[in-house]
């Protein structure tokens, strides 16, 4: 059991042993993230993590991938990159601001033929994309992102590789 006057303040469960506000909000967040895309994502294995605009513990800088061909944060708030394969092969990308008091609008191009937004009880919702005059098999997306939100797509269409 911590001592009253430790430094955590307002922990989920106080010096009381009682729930607090803390508590809720963690909770809250869980089933949210449980009921969206956590049944899509604890079926993902982790390929590659990568940081935009700042780096942190030792992840890299993002840098072109494979799928992922280039990431902008239009207000310079750090972003993190991650990109996953389900047990199928598919891929995915999840991105997630990584501030916690700022907004920020991101730009994500990938290649593929289809990008899904994975979105409430794991349902794929079709995204309109701007494909660049390249020739290539581009997806270019801009989406806005509050403080700490995280959004999964899954690619459709890649390059055999």
């Amino acid at each position: 059991m911590r001592e009253p006057h430790s430094n955590y303040r307002v922990p989920p469960i106080d010096e009381h042993r009682e729930r607090t506000e803390t508590f809720q909000w963690l909770s809250r967040v869980n089933r949210t993230f449980l009921k969206s895309t956590g049944m899509i994502m604890k079926d993902l294995v982790l390929q590659k993590v990568s940081h935009v605009e700042k780096a942190w513990g030792g992840i890299p800088l993002f840098e072109t991938s494979e799928i992922v061909k280039q990431v902008t944060s239009f207000q310079n708030v750090p972003l993190i990159i991650s990109e996953f394969k389900n047990p199928e092969g598919k891929d995915y990308i999840a991105v997630v601001n990584n501030s916690q008091r700022e907004n920020t609008e991101m730009e994500i191009q990938v290649e593929g033929e289809k990008m899904y937004n994975i979105g409430w009880m794991g349902k794929e919702i079709l995204i309109s994309a701007i494909r660049p005059g390249t020739g290539e098999n581009l997806i270019k997306i801009r989406q806005w992102l509050a403080p700490g939100q995280m959004e999964l797509y899954r690619i459709e269409g890649q390059a055999v590789r």
